[in-house]
């Protein structure tokens, strides 16, 4: 990260976020991935997946977060870029790690801590929180299979080329991954049966060791499985 050049390493909130930089790096999430900025440190591109046995399973959730000056001592804000059904797109969050709420945060918390937390808080009733969508499941989980084919466009070159690359690593750290995971080619038709192509990202030896669960969810699909190894 060549531009931190320009950044005093003595100065508290640079030097922890340098430190979370390597924390990620070297100890990455199956479910999300995060990356500040060349140019900004403060700011942060994420990635994460939709929290399995939910109407987000399957998705891929890009936002943005802004770290203050004075951090870890105040908490960060969010912002999605992928709609969800859940949050509005390019509005601040409001959750009770964010800045809405500094009265909960907690120094020791981190990017990492806050990305748990707001994968975990998806499914959760919105109760007309600010920055909160309540739409259907059946059309939270059509956006869900949207998001997975591009990422969003949003503000910069730079900012699009790390969010261009910001992406989870599906199946590390994982012997079975949930069946929409593996998707990345299909047809959906939410109205009447449907063929869909699939292109499993695992070999077929640990395919054969996952449970196909979600399939369950889904029962007008027919599947038409297309085995790949690597």
């Amino acid at each position: 990260m060549a531009a931190t050049a320009k950044y005093n390493r003595s100065n508290p909130a640079v030097k922890r976020i340098l430190q979370e930089v390597k924390e990620m790096q070297s100890n990455p999430s199956p479910d999300f991935m995060a990356l500040p900025l060349e140019e900004d440190i403060f700011e942060w591109q994420f990635a994460i997946l939709g929290p399995r046995d939910s109407e987000f399973e399957g998705g891929i959730y890009h936002g943005r977060i802004q770290l203050p000056s004075d951090y870890p001592f105040k908490p960060p804000s969010f912002m999605l870029l992928t709609p969800s059904g859940r949050f509005e797109i390019q509005k601040k969050i409001c959750l009770s790690i964010s800045n809405y709420h500094p009265e909960h945060w907690q120094p020791s918390w981190s990017v990492r801590t806050a990305l748990v937390a707001l994968i975990a808080f998806m499914p959760t009733n919105p109760g007309g929180a600010l920055g909160s969508l309540d739409y259907k499941k059946e059309d939270r989980r059509a956006l869900a299979i949207k998001s997975r084919e591009a990422p969003p466009k949003f503000g910069s070159s730079e900012r699009q080329k790390l969010i261009d690359e910001v992406i989870p690593s599906q199946s590390s750290g994982s012997k079975c991954v949930p069946f929409l995971y593996l998707l990345t080619t299909y047809c959906f038709n939410h109205r009447s049966m449907s063929k869909c192509s699939v292109r499993l990202l695992l070999s077929p030896k640990r395919y054969q060791m996952c449970q196909t669960r979600s399939l369950t969810n889904y029962p007008h699909l027919t599947l038409l499985v297309s085995m790949q190894t690597r």
